[in-house]
């Protein structure tokens, strides 16, 4: 995984605030690639299940280490 950051953003005649996450992985070459990007309300559980499973859905496997700075949410996710 890569960039997770918070925005702020003007939705219906106000400023919120979204979790924007940007899935970067390593290829066979040693080369980056962007695996998926998405923007959610938060950074919970669901948000992450949702997701690592779109991306699965659109052919990402064989995974061999994930990288989270985000507490015990992915990890949760992810086992």
């Amino acid at each position: 995984m890569g960039l997770i950051a918070t925005l702020c953003i003007w939705e219906g005649g106000r400023i919120v605030s979204v979790a924007v996450t940007l899935a970067v992985g390593v290829n066979t070459d040693g080369r980056r690639e962007v695996l998926g990007m998405a923007i959610g309300a938060s950074e919970a559980e669901p948000f992450w299940t949702e997701f690592l499973r779109d991306l699965v859905r659109r052919g990402l496997s064989g995974v061999k280490l994930v990288i989270s700075f985000v507490g015990q949410t992915v990890p949760r996710t992810v086992c």
